[in-house]
């Protein structure tokens, strides 16, 4: 009997049916990345429709890609055009990095338009990936150790921790989101452009410094952002709006949960 696998491209659904897959040929066929502890592909345990939880092969979103365009089946060809069609729009933007740059910009903004967003909160969106761009390069800039994505992430906290008093595991909670989820994504305008502003102060007041340590860049990245921090509660009170959430602010005492 087929399992039903539903595979999403584009906020499209493509239905397949699945027989069998025999895991000789299809590992012989691909490299596997993961590996368990004796060598082996890697399994989760995933929980059937019996309610137990069973082990489950796991492949990457490029190894289920390849496994897409072994699969001989009309029902796939949908898919496999998809992936043709993608791959030549990347090869036209190796060759033009103009068209790269514009082609990234048009899916960006049609994403969030599908969405729903408005074209104000786009664009502060969009500024925000570019200043958030210039912070991270300003960091690498001024400071003398090798920087990795932790120290991004305890960065982006102190901003987060500056302007609204949470970092962004709490904000992430209070917006009922994952950690696969963008937080910015569904942050409302406002809370986009006070972290846009305190990242691009940041970003020079890092340009103004030399040889800095880790510490003292993150000091410098907290001392800014509770500055501003303090204007974003000034127009938090006054519009009785949680700016970090766009939710209406609690009686003091109260958190949001």
């Amino acid at each position: 009997m087929a399992r039903p696998l539903v595979l999403v491209l584009d906020g499209v659904e493509y239905p397949v049916g699945i027989v069998k897959v025999d895991r000789d040929k299809l590992y012989g066929r691909m490299e596997i990345e993961a590996f368990d502890e004796k060598g082996r592909p890697a399994e989760i345990r995933v929980l059937a429709a019996d309610g137990k939880k069973r082990l489950t092969d796991v492949v990457t979103t490029e190894q289920a890609l390849r496994l897409i365009q072994s699969i001989p089946s009309p029902k796939v060809e949908a898919m496999k055009l998809w992936l043709a069609t993608v791959g030549a729009e990347r090869l036209e933007e190796t060759e033009d990095p103009e068209t790269a740059v514009f082609s990234v910009l048009d899916r960006t903004v049609t994403r969030y338009r599908n969405q729903g967003k408005p074209d104000s909160w786009i664009q502060a969106r969009l500024q925000g990936i570019i200043t958030r761009k210039q912070f991270v390069d300003a960091l690498n800039q001024a400071v003398v150790e090798v920087l990795n994505s932790l120290h991004y992430a305890l960065a982006t906290d102190e901003i987060y921790k500056g302007l609204w008093g949470r970092t962004a595991a709490i904000l992430r909670g209070q917006l009922s989101l994952t950690t696969k989820d963008n937080l910015r994504d569904h942050q409302p305008e406002l809370a986009l452009i006070y972290q846009r502003i305190a990242e691009a102060v940041a970003t020079q007041k890092l340009g103004d410094q030399q040889a800095l340590n880790w510490v003292q860049a993150r000091e410098i990245v907290r001392m800014v952002a509770e500055r501003i921090g303090r204007q974003a509660d000034d127009t938090s009170q006054m519009l009785n709006t949680d700016l970090a959430t766009g939710r209406p602010l609690l009686p003091k005492g109260k958190t949001l949960s």
